[in-house]
């Protein structure tokens, strides 16, 4: 596994010389991740923690079941903390 800075946005690179030498010229980036409860990052809400938005059609994270319909779904912002295990590319 390879160790992640927290507070970083998921949109952000990380070097790789700060994971170890052994990673010298790659950079990381973080795609993705979900929290220890199985909730899924999602890209665009600024915060560490984790909130409560309306879904509808077109959304990522949401998938329609009837025509119209929206749902509250609760998500994970896209800066990573402690309680977030992440996806590197």
């Amino acid at each position: 596994p390879i160790p992640c800075v927290p507070w970083q946005s998921q949109t952000s690179g990380q070097k790789g010389e700060e994971l170890g030498e052994e990673y010298r010229g790659y950079i990381f980036k973080i795609t993705g991740g979900n929290d220890k409860q199985g909730f899924a990052m999602k890209q665009g809400i600024l915060v560490p923690n984790r909130v409560q938005l309306l879904f509808s059609k077109g959304h990522s994270c949401f998938r329609e079941r009837r025509m119209g319909g929206r749902k509250r779904k609760s998500v994970r912002g896209c800066i990573v903390s402690t309680e977030i295990a992440v996806h590197v590319r």
